[in-house]
């Protein structure tokens, strides 16, 4: 494909799960971190990028084994192991992928992560909450309103509607850019995304998962790894979730 074009996409890590790997053998799990999360919806997202149901359809497998990094450079921390297409209850198509991040090469890394999605943890705020993904396209077409008015690119409109893209017209109608030919090509772990409004919400239920956290907390307080943590954030989060493994 010629011509191709870059966009990203961030999703937030309150929108990301880890995965429970509980029925595979320990030596096929024990040093991956299992991250499920939704990497594109059908329709229209804030910045103006329309996907529709025949896009997601062509593209859904593009993910697979494209690489995840930090901060869209070195290091590599882990790839895109899975990606289906599913239907939500209005029976709209979006792209679920599973992430495997190598958190035996890159413990620090996998141990922000688990940060990022601690919940229940007021004194600790992250920005590190989205998984940044690239998409690359060869072709699009301007949109407005609800299919109103559709200029294809090359045009003279689709030029001019190109750079009011993800605004609303005087009309009220929104300005959108519907992309042909996409392959998803990976994607990072950012702790700057444009979208800076999302909140970490959500955290690894598994006990598992919990009890791994445990152990990062303990070796960050005895200073074993890096912690962004402070000492005194670090003593309240460790007691917490010590008191959540053994229900006291």
């Amino acid at each position: 494909m010629k011509n191709l074009q870059r966009i990203v996409l961030d999703i937030p890590l309150s929108k990301v799960h880890l995965v429970d790997i509980s029925t595979a053998s320990t030596r096929e799990s024990v040093d991956l971190m299992n991250l499920e999360f939704i990497l594109c919806h059908e329709g229209v997202n804030s910045r103006g990028d329309r996907f529709t149901a025949e896009e997601l359809k062509a593209s859904w497998r593009t993910p697979i084994y494209k690489p995840l990094n930090w901060e869209h450079k070195e290091p590599i921390i882990g790839t895109i192991a899975s990606s289906s297409l599913k239907k939500t209850e209005d029976g709209l198509y979006y792209i679920e992928c599973v992430g495997k991040i190598w958190k035996f090469l890159y413990e620090d890394y996998a141990n922000l992560i688990y940060e990022a999605m601690a919940k229940d943890s007021p004194e600790y705020h992250v920005d590190s909450a989205f998984i940044s993904m690239e998409a690359w396209f060869s072709s699009y077409r301007m949109v407005v309103g609800d299919y109103e008015e559709v200029y294809e690119k090359g045009e003279a409109k689709a030029e001019e509607l190109h750079e009011l893209r993800g605004t609303y017209l005087d009309d009220g109608r929104f300005v959108s850019r519907e992309l042909r030919n996409v392959i998803f090509g990976g994607g990072a772990i950012t702790a700057s995304p444009a979208d800076k409004g999302a909140i970490i919400k959500s955290v690894a239920s598994l006990y598992s998962n919990l009890e791994e956290y445990h152990k990062y907390l303990h070796k960050a307080f005895a200073g074993e790894i890096h912690s962004p943590l402070s000492e005194e954030q670090l003593i309240k989060e460790h007691e917490r979730v010590h008191r959540q493994l053994w229900n006291i």
